[in-house]
């Protein structure tokens, strides 16, 4: 198909729309060949454009704003619950707020407070169990008067109760080190949770190390639950400033890691590369090690186990931001690309990366500047049929967090725009893996509704229906009425009236008898007098 531009200034941008039909789900190539009329084009080799277009059995809903106190800014969003809905954490002036997400998408304000000390870590994972379990990092006063900083665990229900705060790590003084940079994954009851540590006194030497260490614990309900491997990486060259959370996944029989160090080979020069590690949970000390990305940052990984064989999808961003790479792969268990499943996407700007594993594959969610500027992009990476599907712009503006609920079936994104934040979901049109669904409920999914949103919808046409039978009734009433006046009318006009004094003479002559008509029963005789005489 074609389509054409009248006239577009140097510096701006034209948006044209081809129509193009798609027989079956999963990416598709596109090519796109501009072609300007006369000479005023210097450079043609830019000119042909390719682009994967991802088709995908989902529906993306419209936008709710989230209403918000004054200077808070939200930080991660909670799906938990079908009929209760989720959580949405906020933050303002170093504490976290606790906000109930319903299930139309709105906000109510706990009456409790997460965290009034929190200093920039925060993980979430939900589980099936209608539950979400938070790792994050806080400052607390010890009873010196220091100000320490620890990290600590608790889990929080849709309604914003939450356990007993369980302090993981031993408090240190900001001054002598530092703890950030975390990530956490579950697997039933076993929980792992990693991250960068700081240690500035190194007992008592004075050479700073930095090193990351491996938490680990299954259903825990104390901190005494909590085993600590302090150094499974250590002697990194990385600053806390620049650096991005690492990523932890549990694999069959071993766990997987994405982290960041300095490194200056082939090029010699410094620059924040991308690692990958794995070994055993109980391992001191991990050997395994592999330079994996060059420049790189926000790395995001999970790792798929089937008949107990690994597979590991991994996406992390590459380059500076003017020129900014999305990398995606999917690979061994020694981080080697299968086959050609290597994508790499200009994404200029791009400045978060979210995953989620989903019953179609991994869904991948992040941002990027556009020419009309901001942009939330959504690809799928489907590990079974071995193919990587990225991506479709699907709404302006900037990714925050996204969180999933896989009984229902729908991922919701915390999106920023100009117009403030606002939460979208992406609904599966084949529903979730919860219970069956009735009719009424795919409909509501085929729309892209809400619950609320579809109660709404379906009282607005109830109403409408009402309405109409109404109107329908009250003129079938009044034909049936104008009916029965029209024919009693016409019965009035042709019926006789008789006085109750009213005697009928009949005379002789009325009577004639042929004499046809006379039937002799037996011997009896009968003389009849034909026109009346004896």
């Amino acid at each position: 198909s074609t389509a054409s531009a009248a006239f577009i200034l140097g510096g701006s941008f034209a948006t044209l729309s081809f129509l193009t039909e798609f027989n079956e789900s999963g990416p598709h190539e596109m090519r796109v060949n501009a072609i300007t009329d006369g000479d005023g084009d210097l450079d043609w080799s830019n000119n042909i454009f390719q682009k994967t277009i991802l088709v995908d059995r989902t529906t993306l809903t419209g936008p709710r704003q989230t209403n918000l106190g004054i200077g808070e800014s939200p930080v991660e969003v909670i799906l938990l619950d079908e009929e209760e809905g989720g959580i949405l954490v906020s933050e303002k002036d170093g504490s976290l707020f606790l906000y109930k997400l319903t299930p139309s998408k709105s906000l109510v304000s706990c009456t409790n407070v997460m965290e009034d000390r929190w200093s920039g870590d925060l993980v979430i994972r939900e589980t099936d169990d209608n539950l979400a379990h938070m790792i994050w990092t806080r400052r607390y006063l010890d009873s010196n008067g220091f100000l320490m900083q620890t990290l600590s665990y608790s889990t929080i229900d849709p309604t914003c109760r939450m356990s007993p705060i369980q302090d993981l790590l031993e408090g240190i003084p900001l001054s002598d080190g530092k703890y950030w940079g975390i990530d956490m994954d579950i697997r039933d009851e076993e929980l792992i949770v990693s991250g960068y540590y700081r240690d500035r006194f190194n007992g008592g030497t004075m050479e700073e190390i930095v090193s990351i260490f491996l938490l680990s614990a299954e259903a825990p309900i104390s901190s005494s639950d909590w085993i600590l491997n302090p150094n499974i990486i250590s002697d990194l060259d990385i600053p806390a400033s620049g650096s991005d959370p690492v990523s932890i996944e549990f694999g069959h029989e071993r766990a997987h890691l994405l982290y960041q160090n300095n490194r200056n080979d082939s090029t010699g020069k410094d620059r924040l590369g991308l690692w990958y590690a794995h070994g055993d949970i109980s391992q001191e000390s991990w050997p395994y090690k592999k330079a994996v990305g060059d420049q790189a940052s926000s790395p995001q990984m999970t790792v798929i186990i089937e008949d107990e064989e690994e597979l590991i999808v991994s996406l992390w961003r590459e380059g500076n931001p003017q020129n900014s790479e999305l990398v995606a792969k999917i690979s061994s268990p020694t981080f080697t690309t299968i086959g050609e499943l290597e994508e790499r996407i200009s994404a200029r700007g791009l400045s978060n990366i979210e995953i989620i594993e989903t019953e179609r594959g991994v869904q991948v969610i992040y941002d990027f500047v556009g020419p009309s500027g901001p942009r939330v992009e959504y690809g799928i990476i489907d590990y079974e049929n071995l193919w990587i599907g990225l991506s479709n712009s699907i709404v302006d503006g900037q990714l925050d967090s996204i969180s999933r609920s896989h009984r229902m079936g729908e991922t919701v994104a915390l999106i920023s725009s100009p117009n403030g934040w606002s939460v979208r979901s992406i609904v599966d049109d084949g529903g979730g893996t919860g219970v069956d669904q009735t009719i009424v409920e795919r409909v509501r999914i085929s729309l892209g509704l809400d619950e609320s949103s579809f109660e709404v919808l379906v009282i607005g046409v109830a109403f409408t229906v009402l309405i109409l039978g109404t109107v329908a009734l009250v003129t079938l009433s009044a034909q049936g009425l104008r009916w029965a006046r029209k024919r009693r009318s016409l019965e009035d006009e042709n019926s006789v009236l008789l006085e109750d004094d009213v005697i009928d003479v009949i005379d002789n002559s009325d009577l004639a008898v042929d004499i046809n008509e006379v039937e002799i029963i037996g011997n009896e005789e009968f003389d009849m007098e034909i026109n009346g005489s004896e």
